[in-house]
């Protein structure tokens, strides 16, 4: 028995270990063909049990669930608890002059929550924000007859190190406050590549460096029974920029500052217990991108961004191998808040699956989501993406015991 403990001490390290050498490696995004437009995807900075369920918004009662949108959903944690998510994305983008497929890898959130108290919870991670990676390339033909290849690509991305403090004001009420790190990059690369090599290439690039705070907030009510409310609510965000233009000609080239504004994004989610072994969840979360500000995007083409989100898990789940498997569905519909090509807007439609197991004695866990959708339509705005992503989620604690909310 002491040597079975050790073991599983040991596995819980090792998980721990491969979530927090997971974060140190650099991410990308698959590409994407909206997530070259704007600033980029939106980042589902959660684990995969919410992605699973639903989307970054929801809140789901879980001793370890360390990795949720809603900052109050950390009073659930009461001890220890470290976890990370890694993403393995497949996006097919297609038009009627480009197919392109690629696989990539990143990570969106890595956290970890430290109780100071009974009551106090202590957090500070990592979380994505927009991933605005991936290229294309378009053919065409110059006025003088030369053919060339015109190659688009966008990298970087925006991110947030988020420093929390959640309460559990009563048995009833959980609230926190966030204080976040603004930070990011988004470069801009165009080349024009003649087939004939005696003629030369021309290229530009833009780079925009970003840095900025913020704040956040969350509140959880348990009115009683089999029924979980809650808010989210993140604050504009005004990154001061630094913006670095660079072409062929370097006589070109320019150096300025400019004011980068995010608008503010709320987000409302409940949860009910139907049975002891299923729950059902709702999530509405929006920010209105017509107060967003710099970048030259023209502002009539903004519009509020939007997402819907509907899942459901069966917590005792599927017996196999000798252990029980839960099963988790969703639903999510977003609207994007750019228009595509002109005054046609983008719509999201994904559909989510996913289970997980507990590891270490019950003191880890590992979530695994599935998710395909679309995005776009070539009819209305003619380019499309195909989405396929695959999380997986890794936490430990420190030691498990059950809280005093009931526990899924």
């Amino acid at each position: 028995m002491r040597l079975k403990r050790r073991r599983n001490i040991l596995d819980l390290h090792l998980w721990i270990l491969a979530a927090m050498l997971s974060f140190t490696a650099e991410s990308g995004q698959a590409a994407s063909l909206f997530s070259l437009n704007f600033i980029g995807e939106r980042a589902e900075a959660a684990g995969a049990r919410v992605i699973a369920l639903g989307g970054a918004t929801q809140i789901i009662p879980d001793s370890l669930g360390v990795l949720q949108f809603n900052p109050a959903m950390l009073t659930f944690c009461r001890k220890v608890t470290i976890g990370a998510t890694q993403v393995i994305a497949v996006d097919k983008g297609r038009s009627n002059t480009i197919s392109e497929r690629e696989v990539s890898v990143y990570y969106p959130v890595f956290v970890g929550a430290f109780p100071l108290h009974k009551r106090i919870t202590f957090s500070i991670g990592y979380r994505g924000r927009s991933d605005p990676d991936g290229s294309f390339s378009i053919p065409g033909i110059a006025e003088g007859g030369d053919s060339y290849r015109q190659v688009f690509e966008k990298s970087g991305g925006l991110y947030a190190v988020p420093i929390t403090l959640a309460l559990s004001v009563t048995r009833y009420i959980s609230i926190a406050g966030t204080y976040t790190l603004e930070k990011g990059s988004i470069e801009d690369r165009w080349t024009i590549l003649f087939d004939d090599p005696t003629k030369f290439p021309s290229a530009g690039r833009k780079r925009i460096e970003m840095d900025a705070s913020g704040f956040g907030a969350g509140i959880v009510l348990f009115p009683g029974g089999p029924v979980m409310v809650g808010a989210a609510y993140e604050s504009e965000i005004e990154y001061d920029a630094e913006v670095k233009e660079r072409f062929s000609q370097s006589a070109l080239d320019t150096n300025y500052t400019a004011t980068i504004k995010l608008p503010q994004r709320y987000s409302v989610a409940g949860t009910f217990r139907i049975t002891p072994a299923w729950h059902v969840l709702a999530s509405y979360a929006a920010a209105d991108f017509k107060d967003f500000s710099g970048l030259g995007f023209r502002q009539d083409r903004l519009y509020q961004e939007e997402s819907y989100a509907f899942g459901a898990e069966y917590t005792r789940g599927l017996p196999l191998f000798g252990k029980r498997f839960p099963i988790r569905f969703s639903f999510n519909y977003q609207r994007l808040p750019y228009d595509f090509p002109g005054g046609q807007r983008i719509r999201k439609i994904l559909f989510g699956l996913g289970t997980g197991l507990n590891l270490a004695g019950g003191k880890a866990k590992m979530d695994i989501a599935l998710r395909i959708g679309k995005a776009g339509s070539l009819s209305k705005n003619t380019i499309e993406d195909r989405l396929v992503r695959f999380y997986i989620s890794v936490t430990g604690s420190e030691i498990w015991k059950r809280k005093r909310h009931e526990d899924s």
